[in-house]
């Protein structure tokens, strides 16, 4: 049984750990990061070895964050941190000291080379690329690094050198790293991260991503400007948040093969979108018969599968493997699927359910995004047969006149800029409601009509069909299909001469 004072310490421990980390990443935050360093500086630091300290700013972000928003902003801030933790050792200090600026304690280093080899890494591992209506965002990473002891003993020496060797990076266009040396001139500039501000935090209120990852796919889904843009980022902060090597999304076309929407690659996975850009249902069937009454198959090693399915996985580095079945209507219209490739894997629980949640979330925005794309596409066939037929269409309210539609046979006659105005206006040029009006045939019992009509200052017969119907519930509306017979009327008048 737990006692009172196991509470207390427990809850000192969870007060402690919030005082000292940054919300969003879960690094340390700018206060605890300058301290650990200075005490680690003071007290700890080992003889001949190098301590390296590295300002890590990301390039380009700030584009990001303002057309995809901020939600979408702390996802790519968050997976950066990942990466830049998981880039060093636990016993280095990494922190998080401003909006998109990093800083890390490289310890105990023998040598510069290890040192530059690290950076190296870093700004390869920290490259990104965001595609929105064929505008292409890049992130990438610059950085400035002072060693102790050569470049001084303290924080405040490091930081100011670190820092200048930064803005040699940034001057030189970015993406990359240096050391600071004598030969570099201090910039005429204020640092947007003074020592000073070390104590300040960002005060717009951030949840942290590691404990609210469900959250903020939902939201990163339904807030974002760019649909696959948000795909893609989800499925890569869930990738490398669970060390999963390869996430992708299969989907069932009108001929039940199923093909690769999406994916995302651990760095040096080989990509399958190709491969996979048409499964017949023959092969796709094989593999819906193992999925269990939760639309799951667990795989957590796919040498002992059976024969008829493991043959598909001699040719492939798949070691185990967890799919999601997305259902439509009670049936299987997709595949979300997460692959590991180094060593067989025994899924935990709390992994399945984020995994299955994650893969619900995108399934559920994936196909009411599909509903919507075929509910547009279909919209605009049927404009375009509106367009290409030789009449006159309209759409009028039948309260106030307003024209709601009007094809392009309409426009290129009576003038562009009718929606919205009075259809007595543009049509037949009147001030008023026309007491010839083919709605006026229209009555509860009647809700289709004909009639020739003749627009007297336009000198235009028309042969009018008017009937209702369904706009919204707030509207009552018809449709108004005139046929010009002006050449018609006249003959005829002609021929009784």
């Amino acid at each position: 049984m737990m006692t009172n004072i196991d509470l207390q310490k427990k809850e000192n421990e969870k007060l402690l750990y919030q005082a000292q980390t940054d919300v969003l990443t879960g690094l340390y935050n700018k206060a605890t990061t300058q301290l650990m360093i200075s005490d680690y500086l003071k007290y700890s630091s080992l003889q001949n070895k190098n301590q390296a300290l590295f300002i890590i700013d990301i390039d380009g972000f700030k584009e990001i964050n303002d057309y995809f928003g901020h939600l979408f902003g702390d996802a790519v801030l968050a997976d950066l941190a990942r990466c830049i933790k998981k880039s060093f050792r636990k016993s280095d200090i990494v922190g998080r000291i401003g909006g998109d600026e990093f800083l890390v304690l490289f310890k105990n280093i023998t040598g510069k080379g290890p040192i530059q080899k690290k950076a190296a890494e870093l700004v390869r591992l920290l490259h990104r690329k965001y595609t929105s209506n064929h505008i292409t965002f890049k992130l990438s990473a610059s950085i400035g690094i002072a060693l102790s002891p050569l470049h001084g003993n303290n924080f405040n020496d490091l930081f100011r050198k670190a820092d200048i060797a930064l803005y040699h990076v940034k001057e030189n266009g970015k993406d990359n790293f240096y050391f600071y040396n004598e030969e570099l001139k201090t910039p005429r500039y204020i640092s947007r991260r003074s020592i000073e501000d070390f104590g300040m935090e960002n005060k717009r209120k951030q949840k942290a991503f590691q404990e609210n990852v469900i959250e903020y796919i939902f939201k990163i889904l339904y807030r974002s400007k760019d649909a696959d843009t948000a795909v893609n980022l989800i499925m890569e902060i869930i990738g490398r948040k669970y060390n999963i090597d390869r996430v992708f999304i299969l989907e069932k076309n009108r001929k039940n093969e199923y093909y690769n929407t999406f994916e995302w690659c651990e760095e040096n996975v080989l990509s399958r979108q190709n491969e996979q850009a048409k499964v017949p249902s023959r092969i796709a069937k094989k593999f819906l018969e193992r999925f269990d009454e939760n639309g799951l198959f667990n795989c957590e090693d796919t040498s002992l599968l059976d024969p008829a399915i493991k043959k598909y996985f001699n040719n492939v580095p798949v070691k185990a493997l967890l799919e999601y079945a997305m259902m439509k209507q009670g049936m299987i219209a997709g595949i979300i699927g997460f692959e590991d490739h180094k060593k067989p894997r025994v899924w935990k629980n709390d992994e399945i359910e984020v995994l299955s949640f994650t893969a619900e979330i995108l399934s559920t925005f994936l196909l009411e995004k599909r509903a919507l794309d075929q509910l547009k596409i279909s919209n605009a066939q049927a404009l375009e047969i509106l367009d290409h037929i030789d009449s006159f269409i309209y759409i009028i309210d039948m309260n106030n006149h307003e024209i709601l539609f009007l094809n392009k046979k309409a426009i290129d006659f009576f003038g562009t800029d009718q929606f919205g105005g009075k259809c007595y206006d543009f049509i037949s040029c009147e001030n008023a409601p026309c007491p010839y009006c083919p709605m006026l045939l229209l009555t509860d019992s009647i809700e289709q009509a004909q009639q020739d009509i003749y627009f007297p200052k336009r000198d235009l017969w028309v042969h009018a069909a008017v009937s209702k119907i369904h706009w919204d519930d707030s509207r009552n509306v018809c449709l108004l299909h005139c046929n010009d017979i002006t050449a018609l009327k006249k003959a005829a008048k002609i021929n009784t001469i």
